[in-house]
């Protein structure tokens, strides 16, 4: 893996990061605006130069995770709701929501 795909998945992580912190806040607007962030540079280091099979198969879920859940808050802020879905709980990677079933580590963490 080249520096270039490191450097983009260390600031994926870092949005998703971000994102996980605004979500539990009920900073909802924020929260979308990382998870799509973070979608974004692990695209990105998905398309810069070669990675290995495993690293692209622990990438994928994670960026259509956080577009999903990018798409569920903008859709909940736009119907006016106030009550929001359950999130993953980061540190177990377990959600309590059925919408996050199947979810193993949401964490961020592309390792």
């Amino acid at each position: 893996m080249s520096s270039g795909q490191q450097e983009y998945i260390q600031k994926g992580i870092k949005s998703a990061e971000q994102a996980t912190a605004e979500d539990k806040a009920h900073n909802y607007e924020a929260a979308a605006q990382h998870y799509m962030t973070a979608a974004d540079w692990l695209f990105q280091a998905m398309k810069y130069g070669a990675m290995n099979p495993q690293m692209k198969q622990t990438i994928r879920p994670k960026i259509e995770s956080y577009v999903k859940r990018a798409e569920e808050i903008k859709e909940l802020l736009k119907k006016g709701s106030t009550k929001k879905k359950a999130v993953a709980d980061t540190s177990t990677g377990r959600g309590n929501s059925k919408d996050n079933k199947g979810d193993e580590d949401d964490n961020g963490d592309p390792d």
